[in-house]
């Protein structure tokens, strides 16, 4: 866990996806960015296991244009 950034009802974490390519990240850093609809008691330098449902991927191109949006809608309130 790089960065984890409160945001009141919902959490951003930026993880290290390591293997993972990431080119020109939002963190401008290469990390992946995992929105959570809760807050979350993650902390810097803690490791977080993932699975992703790829029902579930935003897909951004090298100009930042959305490629691909989830197939499921977010049910969270």
């Amino acid at each position: 866990m790089k960065v984890v950034e409160s945001l009141g009802r919902e959490t951003l974490l930026y993880v290290d996806g390591a293997g993972l390519a990431t080119v020109d990240s939002e963190s401008q850093e290469g990390y992946i960015a995992v929105h959570r609809a809760h807050q979350s008691a993650a902390s810097y330098g803690a490791s977080i296991r993932l699975s992703i449902d790829p029902r579930d991927v935003f897909i951004f191109g090298p100009t930042g244009l959305t490629l691909r949006f989830p197939e499921r809608q977010s049910t969270a309130v």
